[in-house]
């Protein structure tokens, strides 16, 4: 900065560190140079006094007891208060109150930020402040003062400097304040301690010099502490001097603003650096906002003031607002939202008048703007007998409870009166929060449900119903005491709350009629319509059938439901007698149907039992007709086979004895070829015995199968019914002219004689090794002897075993049975016909060729009668397995007979 005597650069600033005495005068000085340096020392606070002017804050230091060591000119702005009726009240903490922070914190940090204080202006008025506190030290010397008077709006460094000579002394505090009053934020209380000034009687001359230098030290200690960026440019624009803040939140230190192009470096944009560098030219002192760029590359929203001074240099004042800037942009959402809100709300101070209404409010009220409305009360919108019940009967619930909410009747621009619904909540400030809506329309809803319910009530008393109405608004419920009564309760006995028909309805019919009424009100079912059950008082059930409609405001929102409830107990009882009276109609005809499909199983099997049973009679008299000359034979075989070795003996004695027989034996002799006879003879009567031994073989079997009429349950040997079954269906095994030769391999185990019917086993044995070779046959049908399709060689296969645990009624259990599984490896039975295998009439064979009962009536007599399973086994093309489980013993209980 050029002066007109001297240039002042930053080492001529005072030296803040403790005894230094570079300012003090010797007396050996000549008297022009002390005025010299009272000058350099007035321009120097010249410049102070321009930024503690321009900037927003207000600023204070005071002694650790708080007792004012200097007060910025600003103070009157925020506070309303001259400099010296500041000065008057002696102690910080008469302007800002006490306990404003606390004092281990400051020792601790050096440094509090952002205390948020709320303090009364001189006109009375609430403002909210923003305050920072820093200790600082500096030089530590005693000064005597002389009070004198001066103007109120007079400049208090000069005060404290040139009047006073005040010291700074070691320990000053920093009190920097902002006025946020806009932002309306709450400050936290603080604690300031009173000090006193010390007043010494010093010569002119000496209080002069001290007042001069306590005057830079000041303005030092407030430029360096100063939370806003302060920059000295020369004339032409060239950075000469900056501050610790500028330094801090920019980051570039003085010596570094000196070297380089920092406004370049700070807005790098042509057009932007151009702008900026036109409004430091201009130094209107006006604020403007900018996007600064930090030496680290963040970008800050920054406002700058420049102020040119006297000599044509120029000072910079700036501020980072990047969080005031968030702050505003999120308080224009609010604002917007606000504004957009359905409902009127505004904001009063503590005398009532409007600060604030959204487009909504005023509306409500029948204004076109709220500009007609502003600094104007809330009794504008009441007639006297309303706002008297507010002040009586609202306002000390508001300040006792901080809010409160309610319904009154609001007066319109044009007089007319509505019904309106408000919402009151108390600010820190004494202020007022409003929140209203009209709710003219719901309250003649709610007229015309009290109407309604009042006609419906009269026809109720008329009829035999319960009556219930539930206000969803208030949540409250009804119940008619003939509701009550259907249950068993007198009227004062089941009070109308929700609990009490939660106590009496039963829990899952609860759930239910809540979750309906949930679709009801949601659209999601046309109606409401329910039966529920409900525990009377002696202990029975109550059946009630409940309806309702529902009714909504102009929002189309529900706000009442009304319903009846009749009595349907006697109903439900003749209900549920008609449906058992159904049932038990229906299981007889099911009944009846299953006794009759029996019947006609049971006349099948009759029948066919008929045919077999003459089968084996006639089997039996064909094996004893058989029987009686295979046992002539058979018995006289031995004696013929000596008489013929008699013979052969006499016939060889003769030729032993008469070696020349007469010519006409001797050519008989030749004829008959005597020892072929003889050698040929025995051959012939084993021939013949062992024809008789099959015949007899053929009997026994024929005998064995003959037992299918029997009715005894007996021991046998299974395995012997298999081997008369396959004796019988031999001829059927045999290769024949169309058909392979079917191969039987038994695989029998060791089983011990089984209880049973063995004639009706036969049969079984019978149906299913026939069904194999008919399974066998029709595949050598489609692939045999000689029309080019190979197959392996048609095989039965019967394996027995013991069974020590098997699946009865789905569980496995340990069990005494047998098994026979009888299998083949033809084409195999496709997987959706197998469940239908054992239905009566059912078959696979081509038209004619079965009649569809083999298989049903063998399941009946191994399920039935003999208590086991049969089952099947089988995929296509892989041929089938039938198993036969048997239990070794019947139990008692199943003693009977099979017919």
């Amino acid at each position: 900065m050029t002066c007109d005597r001297c240039t002042l650069h930053t080492s001529q600033y005072p030296s803040l560190e403790p005894g230094s005495n570079s300012l003090q005068v010797e007396s050996s000085l000549e008297r022009h140079e002390w005025h010299l340096q009272k000058q350099v020392w007035q321009e120097s606070a010249e410049l102070y006094r321009v930024i503690l002017s321009n900037i927003p804050e207000v600023v204070f230091l005071t002694d650790e007891t708080g007792v004012f060591k200097f007060i910025s000119p600003q103070v009157e702005r925020i506070f309303g208060h001259r400099v010296t009726e500041v000065e008057s009240f002696g102690n910080i903490a008469q302007l800002l109150g006490d306990n404003l922070f606390n004092w281990k914190d400051l020792e601790t940090f050096g440094e509090l930020c952002n205390i948020k204080r709320n303090v009364t202006d001189k006109l009375g008025q609430q403002r909210t402040l923003l305050i920072n506190i820093k200790h600082i030290c500096v030089n530590n010397r005693e000064q005597g003062i002389e009070k004198r008077e001066q103007e109120q709006n007079g400049f208090h460094s000069l005060i404290v400097s040139a009047a006073h000579g005040a010291s700074i002394g070691e320990g000053v505090i920093l009190y920097s304040c902002r006025d946020i009053t806009e932002y309306n934020q709450a400050l936290d209380a603080g604690r300031n301690s009173s000090l006193q000034l010390a007043n010494q009687d010093i010569t002119e001359k000496q209080q002069a010099e001290e007042a001069l230098q306590q005057q830079h030290e000041i303005l030092q200690t407030i430029f360096d502490h100063i939370p806003v960026m302060v920059a000295f440019y020369d004339a032409k624009g060239q950075i000469q001097l900056i501050n610790r803040e500028l330094e801090r939140v920019l980051g570039w230190s003085l010596s570094e603003a000196k070297n380089c192009d920092l406004l370049t470096k700070c807005y790098p944009e042509p057009q932007e650096r151009q702008k900026v560098l036109e409004f430091m030219l201009a130094a209107s002192g006006k604020w403007q906002d900018f996007k600064t760029r930090t030496r680290s590359g963040q970008v800050l929203d920054t406002s700058w003031a420049n102020i040119r001074l006297s000599n044509g240099t120029s000072i910079g004042i700036g501020q980072d607002i990047t969080e005031r800037q968030r702050t505003e942009e999120a308080i224009r959402r609010q604002l917007a939202a606000v504004e957009a809100a359905m409902d009127g709300i505004a904001t009063l101070n503590s005398k009532g008048e409007y600060l604030y209404l959204n487009e909504a409010h005023v509306k409500l009220f029948g204004y076109s703007s709220s500009a007609e409305l502003l600094g104007k009360t809330w009794h504008e919108f009441y007639e006297p007998n309303e706002i008297a019940r507010f002040e009586q009967d609202v306002f000390p619930i508001l300040m006792q409870k901080g809010q409160w909410r309610g319904e009154a009747i609001a007066k319109k621009r044009d007089g007319s009166t509505f019904f309106e619904e408000v919402s009151l909540t108390l600010t820190d400030g004494g202020g007022i929060i409003c929140v209203c809506r009209d709710i003219t329309k719901r309250k003649q809803a709610e007229q015309q449900v009290k109407e309604a319910k009042e006609r419906l009530e009269l026809v109720i008393h008329a009829s035999n119903d319960g009556f219930w109405d539930w206000d969803f608004l208030t949540e409250e419920i009804y119940f008619s005491p003939r509701w009550k009564e259907m249950i068993g309760y007198e009227d004062w006995e089941l009070p109308n709350y929700l609990a009490s028909w939660e106590r009496v309805i039963f829990a899952e019919d609860r759930l239910a009629a809540l979750k309906l009424v949930e679709d009801y009100n949601s659209g999601k079912v046309p109606r409401f319509l329910a039966t529920q059950r409900f525990h009377h008082k002696k202990g029975s059930t109550v059946h009630i059938l409940s309806r309702a409609i529902h009714l909504k405001d102009d929002r189309g929102q529900v706000i009442r439901m009304i319903g009846a409830h009749t009595d349907i107990t006697e109903l439900v009882k003749a209900q549920e007698a008609l449906q058992a009276l159904s049932q038990q109609e229906r299981e007889k005809a099911t009944q009846l149907e299953l006794t009759l499909q029996q019947l006609k199983q049971t006349q099948t099997q009759l029948i066919q039992q008929e045919k077999m049973a003459s089968l084996g009679q006639l089997v039996a008299g064909v094996a004893h007709e058989i029987n009686n000359p295979t046992c002539f034979i058979y018995g006289n075989i031995h004696p013929a086979k000596e008489y013929a070795l008699d013979l052969l003996h006499l016939l060889r004695l003769y030729q032993q004895h008469y070696p020349q027989p007469l010519l006409e034996i001797s050519e008989q002799l030749e004829a008959l070829d005597i020892e072929f006879i003889a050698q040929d003879f025995s051959k012939l009567l084993g021939s013949i015995e062992e024809g008789a031994n099959r015949i007899c073989t053929i009997v026994k079997s024929l005998k064995n199968f003959s037992r299918l009429d029997e009715t005894e349950l007996k021991r046998v040997d299974i395995h012997e019914g298999i081997d008369s079954t396959l004796l019988i269906l031999q001829h059927r095994l045999k290769q024949r002219a169309s058909h392979s030769e079917i191969r039987v391999i038994k695989e029998y185990g060791q089983l011990p004689m089984i209880e049973c019917y063995s004639g009706q086993l036969n049969q079984v044995f019978m149906n299913i090794i026939s069904n194999a070779i008919d399974a066998l046959e029709m595949r050598n049908g489609e692939g045999g002897m000689g029309n080019g399709k190979e197959y392996s060689m048609p095989t039965i296969r019967i394996r027995t075993e013991m069974l020590e645990s098997c699946l009865l009624n789905g569980d496995r259990k340990q069990v005494s049975w047998v098994v026979i599984r009888i299998s083949d490896n033809g084409s195999g039975i496709t997987t959706d016909i197998q469940p239908r295998l054992f239905d009566p009439f059912f078959t696979t064979k081509p038209p004619g060729k079965g009649t569809g009962l083999g298989l049903s009536i063998s399941y009946r007599i191994v399920v039935d009668q003999h208590k086991g399973q049969l089952w099947c086994c089988s995929s296509e093309g892989q041929g089938a397995e039938f198993a036969i489980e048997l239990p070794i013993v019947q139990p008692q209980t199943y003693f009977e007979s099979p017919g």
